[in-house]
């Protein structure tokens, strides 16, 4: 008599993982991925949509709308943070010009119980600008250009991650839904122009090789601009960790790794 193979509970986490990622990216027409691995254990995963970087020898930051990101799942996950390495340029107060991102108070208090899919919710809102911290920087240049800038308004994207999320449970109460309807969608939210700003240098995706770093100019921003409201400026709670899209917590994963 034949028995199926008992996962381990790293194994039924990366399989949760997988799942969330799936799910995600059939809510969005911004995020896409690859992962490796049978359960993935590393993934690549691009954002298309509006974010900056600074032009090679020059101080000019520009926008761009293809982001990519890898992310390692170590087999110390899920109980340690994963490895995030940025693959694109990107001009950014808390991601280093090497592509080391900065997830604040989650770097020294990982919580087990948050997921990949909300991992990307959070790179996707530091791409937009919809998340940064001035106060503890990784990019000093970065951090003073935000503070002083007045070319964009911030966030330089308006659309939440799981853009077609209304979308899709639309489609999952309609009994026979066509798929093609959603794909169709999908094409039509990602045509939709964003908010506008100065001219762009919108870039397609990078030729930078894996795990490469990342090179920036080291210009100073022009302290005469007129400053932005610091009550607009957002960062990561550990102590609030963000919950599923239900509003609950994945009980698979949230006890379990805890030591």
């Amino acid at each position: 008599m034949a028995f199926e193979r008992r996962r381990s509970p790293r194994e039924r986490r990366l399989n949760s993982d997988f799942r969330a990622l799936q799910e995600l990216s059939k809510e969005s027409s911004i995020l896409d991925f690859q992962g490796s691995g049978s359960p993935p254990e590393q993934y690549r995963i691009s954002f298309h949509g509006k974010g900056l970087f600074r032009v090679p020898d020059s101080t000019d930051v520009m926008l761009r709308d293809y982001h990519e990101v890898t992310i390692t799942l170590t087999s110390a996950y899920p109980r340690m943070i994963p490895e995030l390495a940025w693959q694109t340029p990107i001009f950014h107060p808390n991601i280093s010009a090497s592509g080391v991102v900065c997830l604040g108070g989650y770097g020294t208090h990982w919580v087990p119980s948050l997921m990949i899919d909300e991992l990307c919710k959070m790179l996707w809102d530091m791409i937009r600008y919809r998340n940064f911290d001035i106060e503890s920087p990784y990019n000093r240049e970065a951090a003073v250009w935000t503070k002083n800038q007045t070319l964009y308004t911030l966030p330089v994207d308006d659309r939440p991650l799981r853009n077609i999320v209304n979308v899709v449970r639309e489609d999952a109460k309609t009994e026979g839904a066509d798929s093609r309807r959603l794909e169709s969608r999908r094409a039509e939210l990602q045509r939709q122009p964003t908010r506008p700003g100065p001219p762009s240098n919108l870039g397609g995706p990078s030729s930078i090789p894996p795990i490469s770093p990342i090179q920036s100019s080291h210009s100073p921003a022009n302290p005469d601009h007129n400053r932005i409201n610091e009550s607009e400026v957002h960062f990561l709670d550990p102590t609030d960790p963000p919950k599923r899209p239900n509003g609950e917590l994945d009980n698979d994963n949230d006890i379990m790794f805890i030591e």
